[in-house]
């Protein structure tokens, strides 16, 4: 039988990183919502340890939630949780996660620059050939090899994407000093 799912949420100052409010008692369970749940408008807001990159505050806890019923790309939804764990997480840690990403982002950029403008640049080049004659077959072959290598070459920067969150995942365990998962 496979492990439940373990969730985990930011908060700021004991209430909700975006939101009104502090939240209940440290573990005991949140008031229950029993309208329908609408991601960003009503409902608690969890992470999966994928999600947990996505999103930063000042306290990280882990949480045992009931009644997830929106699954998305970057969080969760559930009627009620409660905390299970807390994580020690300063502003320090915050300010430190931000400085770190940001040298990831300019490392990235500069590496999409220079690649998207060789691609650009083959691309251009080729597509020129291709409209100066299209009939020639050989030109048409070379703009299509280019718009399948620009194909590959977003692909890499999707597999990318996920590397960094990864990355920024194992960043943040390092610093809490335990794995989320």
């Amino acid at each position: 039988m496979p492990e439940p799912t373990r969730y985990y949420k930011w908060l700021a100052d004991n209430g909700p990183v975006y939101g009104k409010g502090p939240y209940a008692k440290r573990r005991t369970w949140q008031p229950r919502i029993t309208c329908q749940l609408v991601a960003c408008r009503r409902g608690y807001h969890i992470l999966t340890a994928e999600q947990v990159p996505l999103w930063c505050g000042t306290e990280l806890i882990e949480v045992r939630a009931d009644d997830v019923e929106i699954v998305g790309a970057d969080k969760c939804v559930c009627r009620t949780w409660r905390e299970i764990d807390r994580f020690v997480w300063t502003p320090a840690d915050m300010v430190a996660f931000a400085k770190a990403c940001a040298r990831r982002a300019a490392k990235h950029a500069r590496a999409a620059r220079d690649a998207s403008y060789a691609s650009y640049a083959s691309y251009a080049s080729d597509a020129s050939y291709a409209a100066r004659d299209a009939r020639d077959a050989s030109y048409a072959a070379r703009a299509a090899r280019d718009a399948r290598a620009a194909a590959n070459w977003a692909c890499e920067a999707s597999k990318d994407y996920r590397a960094e969150r990864v990355w920024q995942r194992r960043w943040i365990e390092k610093r809490i000093g335990q794995k989320l998962s």
